[in-house]
């Protein structure tokens, strides 16, 4: 019998993307512009899938925080300026995301860091180290570098 897969991927919110691609404004009044990606990199958070060069991207403001409180962070992600689904493959870490570039950070339930640790060769492993804590309602992976929101991930 298969087993249940322990996590789901959470990229930037489809309305999010839509509304931010319409209006070139973020949720925090923001005005946004288009950038050229120079070289390939700069991963889009909705597909989660790295930008090729010469790509249009928009560069906005995002917190993946439902409340305001000391641990709310915005910061900037790209998204890609046209077309392409979101993420899809929830229950496997994004391939062209580089996990030992990140820095995995677990949230309870106020939103308050509980856990936080640099990514290894092996996301699946920390993700279920993470999720062992019973308090953790959540991950955040971000920039190991930037500090720069990338996904989210959730218990399945």
């Amino acid at each position: 019998m298969p087993t249940a897969p322990a996590f789901r991927i959470v990229p930037l919110p489809y309305a999010v993307v839509e509304r931010t691609r319409r209006t070139l404004a973020d949720d925090f009044g923001h005005p946004l512009r288009i950038v050229v990606n120079r070289e390939r990199g700069n991963p889009c958070r909705f597909t989660l899938r790295q930008s090729p060069a010469g790509e249009e991207l928009i560069l906005l403001g995002y917190s993946p925080f439902k409340h305001d409180h000391p641990y709310r962070e915005i910061g900037p992600v790209f998204i890609r300026r046209h077309g392409d689904a979101g993420y899809a493959d929830v229950h496997r870490f994004p391939p062209e995301i580089d996990p030992t570039k990140r820095v995995f950070r677990s949230y309870n339930a106020a939103e308050e860091i509980v856990e936080a640790h640099a990514g290894t060769p092996e996301p699946e492993a920390l993700i279920a180290r993470l999720f062992a804590n019973p308090l953790a309602e959540c991950i955040h992976v971000r920039s190991l570098t930037h500090g720069c929101f990338t996904f989210k991930i959730e218990r399945a």
